[in-house]
């Protein structure tokens, strides 16, 4: 289901303000949008948790644990 109403954050937008977004409107995602509002690109719950997972001290290197989760499937 679409929304027509959609909340959208600038590329110079803070990630915490789009962290607040997703956590307050309880959205999986918000665009990233510039000039005459064309799409640049979207910022994801996943973004925000391998930030985390970075910050946190995660040992395993990103693109493993993708090619881990893909042998899964």
């Amino acid at each position: 289901i679409m929304s027509r109403d959609v909340m959208a954050v600038a590329p110079d937008t803070h990630a915490h303000e789009a962290a607040y977004l997703l956590l307050h409107h309880r959205i999986g995602c918000v665009p990233v949008t510039g000039a005459g509002g064309k799409l640049l690109g979207i910022v994801t719950e996943s973004d925000f948790v391998r930030v985390a997972y970075r910050l946190l001290g995660g040992q395993v290197p990103l693109d493993q644990l993708e090619e881990e989760e893909a042998e899964r499937v």
